[in-house]
């Protein structure tokens, strides 16, 4: 088909956004219409704009399938025409939750199916009333269903010959024929969606990749095109990476872009929609730059950081408790109240908070250095919702402290304060930065990691609960913080 790109318009000033593409000529008949619209939600055209490629794909979805279905209808259909035959047009073959009524509704024969699931159940009710009868005429039993089919074959019951070669047309028309499945990559992105929605509620896929795979997919669809996917072969993934390694992507962005697409694939070969995946293990190591590892602060550069004129109050706060804790920027900008234990050993606890990665699920002493600010924050929360910080939220589910700090981070030449060498310096450089304080101060590496939240590997890790809170804290408490020396004059 001739696909146009969908565009966004708005309804009245300050109405939502809408996407809407023009549908192919040869699929308006059965789509019923020119346009295919749908609403983006948001009068935000920023949002809108974000959700385009999303929606897109939702309305290709949406023409093809009625395309299929009108196609299986047709009345020279050998699908129709085995239905009508068989004289089972409102025999169910499936069934449809309906929201309006609350209730699951069948759906007949006379409904052509839709998914891949729907016509491999539609094939299976169409070839057991056929067989059925088969065998009922080897019976000789005189049987209405059999006298209706003869009647309406022209006074002739078919013979096992006509039944199999009528099935074997029915089969090619809804693709139930044991080849791959010709479906196409916008088709399938749906399924995918709801595959990785599922994953999610059952506890093994970050929300945030399953928010982020569709949009990798539908930046592969658009530059391959909507393939069927048995059509996709390996080298379909290797210019893929060569594009995003021309765009300047990194050799780490590069991978991930692709292990979306692998993963929805890996997904088709699962349903048996296609036979093997042909992008698992492609090999990528050479695309794209390698991606710049992180340089650690030195006092001098954190100094600075902190010293910038009309630096927030609230940046200044976060960025005490990053060097302080070697927390991760996220792990400290969504800190609630409740996470800041001020009992006994003082510390933020992530152990429910959304984290990296398992080992980040721990509880974070809070060294003496800081205590007088947690104290403040907990008291004196900057958000009404029981976040410590008030920083802006985005529909990820993540905060824009991380724009908010690397807007303010450029104001100092870090470059510049340290001595030419490999790597960058972020935000993130303070991690590296406590982690070097705290080997400087001969805190064992085992400490060290289980501070940071740092994933061990050895065997000994698997046991028990790690280093004691006390033990953490009086390791942080041998870190000097000459740039902090302000949170003594704070009030509590």
């Amino acid at each position: 088909m001739d696909w146009h790109p969908a565009s966004l318009f708005q309804r009245g000033k300050k109405g939502n956004w809408y996407a809407e593409m023009t549908v192919p000529a040869e699929a308006r008949a059965a789509f019923g219409n020119k346009q295919v619209r749908l609403s983006t939600g948001t009068s935000d055209r920023r949002l809108a704009e974000r959700k385009l490629h999303d929606l897109e794909a939702k309305m290709r979805e949406k023409v093809l399938a009625s395309h299929q279905q009108s196609r299986i209808w047709q009345p020279d259909s050998p699908y129709r025409k085995a239905v009508e035959l068989l004289g089972i047009e409102q025999q169910p073959y499936s069934s449809e939750y309906q929201p309006e009524i609350d209730d699951v509704e069948p759906i007949p024969l006379s409904t052509p199916p839709q998914t891949d699931g729907e016509r491999q159940d539609a094939f299976e009710k169409i070839s057991a009333f056929a067989f059925n009868l088969l065998a009922k005429r080897a019976r000789h039993e005189l049987d209405p269903e059999v006298a209706g089919v003869a009647l309406r074959n022209g006074g002739f019951p078919p013979s096992e010959d006509d039944v199999h070669g009528l099935l074997a047309d029915v089969a090619k028309i809804l693709r139930i024929d044991g080849q791959s499945s010709s479906e196409c990559l916008s088709q399938l992105l749906g399924r995918f969606k709801a595959h990785l929605a599922q994953r999610v509620e059952a506890g093994n896929l970050k929300l945030r990749t399953s928010k982020d795979w569709p949009k990798y997919v539908i930046q592969f669809l658009d530059y391959v095109g909507d393939l069927p996917i048995n059509a996709i072969e390996a080298k379909h993934g290797y210019s893929f990476a060569q594009e995003l390694a021309d765009q300047g992507y990194n050799n780490s962005t590069i991978k991930s872009r692709i292990t979306a697409v692998s993963g929805m694939l890996h997904f088709a070969e699962t349903k048996g929609l296609i036979g093997t995946n042909p992008l698992h293990g492609l090999k990528l190591s050479t695309y794209g730059v390698r991606k710049e590892n992180y340089r650690p602060l030195s006092d001098r550069q954190l100094t600075a950081l902190f010293a910038i004129p009309n630096l927030p109050q609230e940046l200044k706060y976060l960025w005490a408790i990053l060097i302080a804790t070697g927390m991760r920027l996220e792990e400290a900008a969504l800190l609630h109240t409740d996470q800041v234990n001020l009992e006994d050993v003082p510390y933020f606890d992530l152990r429910s908070a959304k984290v990296k990665n398992k080992g980040s699920a721990r509880r974070v002493p809070i060294p003496e250095v800081i205590l007088p600010l947690a104290i403040h924050l907990k008291n004196n929360p900057r958000s009404n919702d029981g976040r410590v910080f008030s920083f802006s939220m985005k529909t990820d589910g993540k905060s824009r402290a991380s724009e908010l700090s690397s807007h303010w981070r450029k104001k100092v030449k870090l470059e510049v304060m340290a001595p030419r060498g490999p790597g960058r310096f972020t935000l993130h450089s303070m991690r590296g930065s406590l982690k070097d304080k705290l080997r400087d101060a001969e805190v064992s590496d085992g400490l060290n990691d289980a501070i940071l939240g740092h994933g061990q590997h050895t065997v000994s890790a698997s046991y028990g609960d790690g280093p004691s809170l006390k033990r953490m804290q009086e390791a942080l408490n041998k870190v000097s913080h000459p740039y902090l020396e302000w949170i003594k004059e704070m009030t509590l």
